[in-house]
């Protein structure tokens, strides 16, 4: 089956969100398996069966059901209109999106709470039997 090099990366993404919740393999490592196993210059009833023979031990009885999910979605190509609406810039200049040279706002930083009394950072006194801060048993 033919793959363009350009559908690839949609593809791989829609195989890792389809792959995840069925199995506990890493999605990335199986989607590339899926797309290595779907470059096989075979029959689509060849492809089926090589798929769903190589895909048993990671998907179990999820397997057909993914098989025949996934013949249906390499017809109608889902990843391919989710990059569409992706890609269409929006009408409204309400929407639009800063300029990238727009400075960007960070979030405020946690105030410091006193534990202490003094700094705000709380220290342990070894004379207290507090240790260090980082918990770590001195040598």
């Amino acid at each position: 089956m033919r793959i363009s090099s350009d559908e690839e990366a949609p593809l791989k993404e829609h195989l890792k969100s389809a792959l995840h919740p069925l199995c506990e393999a890493d999605p990335e490592l199986l989607a590339d398996y899926v797309i290595a196993l779907l470059k096989n210059d075979s029959s689509h009833e060849e492809l089926a069966a090589s798929l769903r023979e190589a895909l048993t031990d990671f998907l179990g009885d999820n397997t057909e059901t993914f098989v025949k999910q996934l013949f249906d979605d390499l017809k109608t190509k889902p990843w391919a209109k989710k990059k569409a609406k992706a890609s269409t810039p929006r009408s409204s200049s309400a929407t639009k999106s800063a300029p990238k040279s727009a400075p960007r706002h960070s979030s405020p930083k946690p105030e410091r709470q006193s534990v202490d009394g003094k700094d705000g950072w709380g220290t342990f006194d070894s004379e207290e039997g507090g240790g260090n801060q980082a918990g770590e048993q001195e040598r």
